[in-house]
């Protein structure tokens, strides 16, 4: 096993690293000054901040946003790993909570993600030039669907750190320690997604279907680490009383079988609304094409590897339960590393057409992702103004009420009470009956009281955008939300 350039740091990778710090110090300010302008709090953060919150407030490991199998919100909340919101609990107790203190956990991770990226394309000398090792930096921050995940307070990004720090892990050139760190991270796999460990699975067979024993031994130590993981998951839930809430909340999860979400749903709407991965893909067949021209293709190459997998990978995930948009960096980061990789190693630019389709692709793929979001920002900075929700809040409101409300109004709501149901979210008949604020889309007006039950009056305070859709796009829902509320009052149960 050749671990090149494990121990060459020059003045000049020197240098390098200092930009790269520079760079991503400034990536990370960027995205902390605009943390509340892009996305506004939507389903799945609120989903996943809850737990955290509730157990930050002193109410425990509960959840009241995301209730599963016995819907009690006083219970050992079960309904995913739990490792982010654990995390999160403690980030919490450092810098508060807030939109910005939850989701620049996140603008965290994928720092120093990228620093693994860096460092594991160094060690391994899958990228020589500068230029090329910075290029593919920008392409991996930048992706729609990457760039989503580090801008929301989901838990794909810890998913992400735990993977990039396993292949860095492989770098370490001694075998005991390499195959000890392995372990240990792969323990933490299944507590911190469980899309995780379904995707180490298919990557490691895949990995055993190309390269035969070249790494066996390192998907062993992943096996073990796994294996010890999911037992710890289980012996947590079940000693706390809700393993079965957990099974419940997982078979949810994989949602229904494939035959019916054919029939359910087109298959347009099924795929992962990440347009970056479809210029990545453009971009990989063009110079997977250009090999096969020149007589240099092979199989076994890293960009082959990576384009096999990107198609594999969704497959299977989609065939056990759902491969949404924000899974999309199971592809989209490899297939930018080899993209960059395998860029170095011909000459591109002798064939106009394949350069151009490929630059172009990758561009692209740049510009649909993190700046038209910082666009959006930007575009609709009154709209999703938090302070104006903060006071909508202030003013209807307090420790006493039960909430039903949009995620949008969550952040501001869970500082003045616990109790805080969202959308899509079916309560108890018993905390239905304690409701008494709804705080909502004018839209949802009926949806959610043929939930909730009793009568409703709307009251005058509410919150209405100024500004139309800065684009039209299936995959720009959450580019043009803002903020649009209105506040309920009960008048008969």
């Amino acid at each position: 096993m050749s671990f090149v350039g494990t121990n060459k740091f020059s003045s000049p990778r020197c240098i390098e690293f200092c930009l790269i710090i520079i760079a991503l110090t400034a990536f990370f300010l960027i995205n902390l000054i605009t943390s509340a302008q892009f996305p506004v709090p939507w389903q799945d953060e609120v989903m996943f901040t809850d737990p955290a919150a509730n157990f930050y407030f002193g109410a425990g490991f509960t959840s009241s946003a995301w209730i599963c199998g016995a819907h009690s919100m006083t219970k050992f909340w079960a309904c995913n790993s739990p490792l982010y919101p654990f995390l999160l609990k403690n980030w919490m107790q450092l810098f508060g909570f807030s939109i910005a203190s939850v989701r620049s956990l996140n603008y965290l991770l994928i720092t120093i993600v990228s620093l693994l990226v860096w460092l594991t394309v160094v060690r391994l000398d899958l990228i020589r030039t500068v230029q090329l090792r910075i290029t593919c930096l920008i392409i991996v921050l930048s992706g729609y669907g990457v760039s989503l995940i580090y801008r929301s307070g989901r838990y794909d990004c810890l998913a992400l750190f735990l993977l990039a720090a396993t292949i860095f892990f492989y770098t370490v050139p001694l075998g005991w320690l390499r195959y000890s760190l392995i372990v240990f991270i792969g323990i933490l796999f299944p507590l911190a997604g469980l899309q995780l460990l379904i995707y180490s699975c298919i990557l490691s067979g895949l990995l055993i279907y190309f390269f035969k024993k070249k790494f066996i031994k390192e998907i062993i130590s992943l096996g073990i680490g796994l294996s010890l993981g999911v037992a710890f998951l289980f012996v947590l839930y079940a000693s706390n009383g809700v393993l079965q809430d957990f099974l419940t909340s997982v078979r949810g999860l994989s949602s229904s079988p494939l035959l019916h979400k054919v029939v359910e749903r087109p298959l347009p709407e099924r795929l992962p609304k990440d347009p970056s991965i479809l210029m990545t893909i453009i971009a990989a067949i063009s110079i997977l094409i250009y090999q096969i021209k020149i007589g240099t293709f092979s199989l076994k190459s890293l960009l082959s590897f990576t384009f096999i997998s990107s198609l594999v990978i969704p497959g299977v995930m989609f065939c056990l339960g759902q491969f949404p948009t924000y899974y999309s960096w199971m592809i989209y980061i490899p297939l930018s590393v080899a993209i960059c990789s395998t860029i170095e190693s011909i000459r591109l630019n002798t064939n106009r057409l394949i350069h151009f389709v490929v630059v172009v692709s990758l561009i692209f793929s740049c510009l649909i992702g993190l700046p038209l979001q910082l666009a959006s920002a930007v575009y609709y900075w009154e709209d999703r103004d938090s302070s104006v929700v903060d006071s909508l809040i202030s003013r209807n409101v307090n420790s006493e009420d039960w909430v039903y409300a949009s995620y949008n109004a969550y952040f501001s709501i869970k500082k003045r009470t616990l109790n805080v149901f969202i959308p899509f979210q079916n309560p108890p008949l018993e905390y239905r009956k304690k409701i008494s604020v709804l705080i909502i889309e004018p839209e949802l007006e009926d949806f959610v009281t043929d939930i909730v039950g009793g009568v409703w009056k709307a009251t005058d305070d509410m919150i209405t955008p100024k500004k139309g859709d800065l684009v039209k796009a299936k995959f720009a829902i959450l580019l043009q939300r803002t903020n649009h509320l209105r506040v309920y009052r009960k008048i008969i149960d």
